[in-house]
């Protein structure tokens, strides 16, 4: 097992896919974000009164790394949602997963 460490949605993306040929399994814990400011500050924001913070979409990093698996590599996804976990999860499988080997 490797820990990599990283702090943005685009640096964990970037080690997902950069590692997904060498593996066999796939285990991913909830999104890291669905969503990432749109302008990235390098400093501290002074408060100055009300603000918007406008936000775009990550990319998807398990609906990614299903597209790019090959045949016989297992991805378990471990999504964070607990209202009407098992409908989201059969809805993500539909969308997500590109190949599912299921055992009836």
């Amino acid at each position: 097992m490797e820990v990599v460490r990283v702090e943005t949605a685009a640096q964990m993306r970037e080690a997902v896919l950069e590692r997904l040929p060498e593996v066999d399994i796939v285990i991913k814990a909830a999104a890291v974000a669905d969503f990432t400011p749109a302008v990235k500050q390098t400093e501290k924001i002074k408060r100055k009164g009300p603000m918007t913070v406008e936000l775009e979409p990550t990319t998807d990093i398990l609906a990614e790394a299903s597209k790019r698996s090959r045949p016989g590599q297992v991805m378990i996804a471990l999504p964070r949602r607990r209202k009407d976990a098992l409908e989201n999860a059969r809805g993500k499988l539909k969308k997500q997963v590109t190949r599912c080997d299921r055992g009836q």
